[in-house]
């Protein structure tokens, strides 16, 4: 599969996560549906997280189980991270394209370089943390959902 590809694939499978999968998470946690949509609605990814472990926390989730939420947390961010980077790779490089040959030897191509281009084997691990993440996510969601 070609780099492209692979970043189109991560991109996808990890905003399936972020929207999905936090979703159920909350809902495992409030089975109130209304607060969820609001939640999904009105709070950006980070803030949904954040609701996530206070809720866990104020439920007496196992200290075990509260810390791979955490790890969850922070392996979310790191992926966002990676994608936006990506996203600004991809948005650079369409700009540069757009550019006229006299205009890309200007200041604006110094510009995309200063973003991460990565390897198929990088975008490969993105998808595996990401895939990781689902998992741990779903665990989560199964394991308080039976509390």
């Amino acid at each position: 599969m070609d780099l492209k590809s692979e970043i189109d694939l991560f991109f996808s499978e990890f905003s399936k996560v972020e929207s999905h999968c936090v979703s159920e998470a909350l809902r495992s946690m409030a089975p109130d549906e209304a607060f969820v949509d609001r939640s999904e609605k009105f709070l950006d990814h980070d803030a949904r997280f954040t609701l996530l472990k206070r809720m866990a926390s104020v439920r007496n989730v196992s200290v075990e189980v509260l810390s791979e939420l955490e790890g969850a947390d922070l392996r979310a961010a790191e992926l966002r991270g990676k994608r936006d980077a990506l996203a600004r790779t991809l948005s650079s490089i369409d700009d540069a394209a757009a550019r006229t040959e006299p205009e890309a030897r200007g200041p604006k191509s110094r510009a995309a370089t200063a973003v991460w281009v990565p390897t198929i084997a990088e975008i490969e691990r993105c998808r595996t943390s990401t895939a990781q993440l689902k998992e741990t996510l779903q665990a989560f969601t199964r394991q308080v959902g039976g509390a």
